[in-house]
This record gives structure tokens, sequence and C-alpha cells, in this order.
């Protein structure tokens, strides 16, 4: 008998067939399996004679064959669980069972399922095996066929071929996360309840996916528009209030273009564009949610792109300021003065680092008159560094305008 991981000797199992490859199912898989469970006196306690359907995290079998299952059964596989007395012999959620129990398991195959938002309100269901290993991930094109049907059996998406790029969300987020659990040539079941369906309606939909193209096949083209359609998904999330969303839409359309070359002077021009625009919102959102060192990151990347971009140079300073970088925020500013004299936004912000610089100025003072006048007296009360006093980065109405999302 071998011992079960996890399981400190209470769970034992002896294979009398070994089974095909290597995996074995999860917890959450369905797996085709028929069983006889005894009690020690010989006694049958659960039997399922035939082949049947069943998801190993419901309950239906004591623990110690759930995870006897999970860790040692391969598709066709059988064999022999003996559990001693204890937790093991429980079945989740039901009452207390008496042990020690033996089970001859004999296990048929199993279909692998994901719980896309681990709340069971989307669950994925393969029903079909391929010997392929493609998923679409995020920005993959992905050609399916699909088919939609109400709980009562009412179509609402009559069945057609469609390719989607995954992460424009243009069939939902949903429904996208769950293709991405999908491999290519494979059929499944995507069940969805009311709060991820279409228009609140609990659905199950059958898909067949046929094709996976990755990020790292597509033309440069098609990565200019898929960034450039995150990049407008984050501004809608943006105008929203939706900061964390914005951000996600953002970053996942630069990883689209993040490692393209243009070949044509035209291409690295639009190139260029897109990476230029995704950097200053993304400088905007991480402003909103006050990370002035990831922002000036963002701005830094938007200037080896075009070194007078204002709206660059303005997020940056006032990053650089609110960080106490004073000399940094100061040479920002003069660069904005420099490049447009004319700007509100160049004046406002020299203003308030030379108020701030002040502020700071008269708090060292008071600092070192405190510490000279403890000379003497012992310990040093006054050793404590005091935080440096907190200004409010103004904004003019030009300012605000310059924060809007940068559609190029």
């Amino acid at each position: 008998m071998k011992e079960v991981l996890d399981t400190r000797g209470a769970v034992t199992v002896k294979m009398s067939a070994a089974g095909d490859g290597w995996q074995s199912p999860n917890e959450i898989d369905e797996v085709e399996m028929k069983f006889v469970g005894r009690d020690a006196s010989g006694n049958v306690v659960q039997e399922q004679a035939e082949f049947a359907w069943f998801v190993l995290s419901q309950g239906h079998l004591p623990r110690g064959v759930e995870i006897a299952v999970q860790k040692e059964f391969k598709k066709g596989s059988a064999g022999v669980v003996k559990i001693e007395a204890g937790e093991w012999c429980n079945h989740r959620g039901g009452e207390e069972s008496l042990g020690p129990l033996e089970y001859e398991v004999q296990v048929q195959k199993w279909h692998q399922r994901a719980d896309v938002y681990s709340d069971g309100g989307v669950l994925v269901t393969c029903t079909t095996e391929t010997d392929k290993y493609a998923k679409a991930n995020d920005g993959a094109m992905c050609t399916f066929e699909i088919e939609g049907r109400h709980l009562d059996g009412t179509v609402f998406e009559p069945k057609a071929e469609k390719t989607i790029s995954i992460g424009e969300n243009s069939m939902g987020e949903a429904l996208e996360q769950a293709l991405t659990n999908v491999t290519d040539g494979q059929e499944a079941e995507i069940k969805m309840d009311e709060r991820y369906g279409p228009e609140g309606c609990a659905a199950i939909y059958w898909v067949h996916v046929k094709d996976v193209r990755s990020t790292y096949s597509l033309s440069l083209e098609e990565q200019i528009t898929g960034a450039t359609r995150r990049k407008e998904l984050g501004n809608t999330k943006l105008k929203a209030g939706d900061l964390q969303g914005a951000s996600k839409a953002y970053n996942a359309g630069f990883k689209l273009v993040e490692h393209a070359h243009g070949e044509t002077d035209q291409e690295k021009l639009q190139l260029a564009a897109v990476k230029l625009s995704i950097h200053l919102n993304l400088s905007l959102v991480l402003q909103k949610l006050g990370d002035e060192a990831a922002c000036v990151q963002e701005c830094n990347k938007a200037l080896e792109i075009d070194a007078s971009n204002v709206k660059a140079i303005y997020r940056c300073g006032a990053a650089k300021l609110k960080l106490g970088e004073l000399n940094d925020a100061e040479k920002m500013f003069l660069r904005l003065q420099e490049i447009d004299p004319t700007l509100k936004e160049a004046s406002v912000g020299l203003a308030q680092v030379k108020k701030k610089q002040k502020l700071m100025d008269k708090q060292d003072k008071a600092l070192f008159a405190k510490m000279m006048s403890g000379v003497g007296k012992g310990k040093d009360e006054y050793s404590k560094p005091t935080p440096a006093p907190q200004v409010q980065v103004e904004t003019s109405a030009e300012t605000d305008k310059a924060d809007a999302p940068v559609d190029v």
C-alpha cells in the first residue's frame, strides 16, 4: 500500500491498474468513475456500479477517496483506497462517518473544469480532448464556434463562428476570461449565473475553439489595432472612475506593442504614437492613485519618445514635487517654461517649489535650534527627524484639461 500525500498515513492506496498518462484530476474536475465502499465488517456503505460523472469537491465521496483520486489515479486506472478512522472518512458538509473504510475505485476519464472568478459564477467544463497546447491568453486572436442558451433552452446566441482579440471585451469580459481556459481544438460548456450572464440572466454557452494565435504571431497592424482598442477601453474606465480597470487595460495594451518594431517610417510613427498615448494615460492614472514614483517612470518613458511632451513634463514635475525632490521638480517646470512661456502650469509649479523649499528651510532651522538648545542636557530628544511639510499641488484649468485621456 502507498501512503497518499498530505494525509499523514491515514489514507493509503494500492493500484491494480496504472492507467494512462501522468495527469490526475483536480478537485473541481468532473470525473467519470465507479466505486464500491465497505466498512470494517465488509458491509457495503456506498456503491456506484456503473460509470457516472462526479465532481470531486461536491461531497459525493469521503474526503480520503477524493484526495486519493486527485493524487494517485490516472485515466483508465483502478485501485483500492483504505482510510483509517477519522476525518478522512467524512463527506464534505456531511455527518461524521465511522472508520475504517475501504473503497474499490475505477476512474475512466475526466473533464477539466475551471472556476473563472473562484466564486462559482462562471464555470468552464472542457468536454473533449486535444493534442494541442495553446490557450488564448490576453491579446491572442481566438477563432471559435459558439452557441448560447438560457437555462430553459431558449437560444439567444445562434450558432456561429467568431474571431476576437482576447481582452477587448467585445463579447463581454466573463466570456472572454472563460475562453482562456479552453485549449485550441477543445469543445467546452460555459455556465454563467445571473451575476455574469447576458443582461443579468443565467446562461449556458457551447464553444469549440478552432484556432488560437498568440500575440507573438500577430502582424504589426494587428498589434497596433489591439493596443489602440485596449487604450480606448482604458479611457472609458478612467472616465467612469475605475482607475484599477483603466490601469489594467492600459498595461494590456502596452504589452501588445512592447516588443514590436516597425519597418517603414509610417509604421514606426504609428507604433510610437500608440506607445506615447498609453504611457501618458498610465501616468495620469498613477498620479490619481497617488503612486508618484510609478507616475515618474511612465513620464520618463513618454519623454523617451517625445522629449518635449508638455503633459509628461508637467506630471513628472508635479510627482517630483510631491515626492519632495525639489531640484528635479524645478528642472521640470523650468523645462516646461522653456517650451511654452505662456503655460500657467510652469509658473504655478515653480511657485510651489519655492514655497515648499521655504517651509523646509524654516523647519530645518527650527530643528537645528532645538537640537542646539538641548546640547549638554543628556539624551538628544530631538534626534528623530521631522517629516517634511506637505504642500498641495495646485492645478489650473489648463492643467485639468491637459490631464484628460489622450486619444492619439
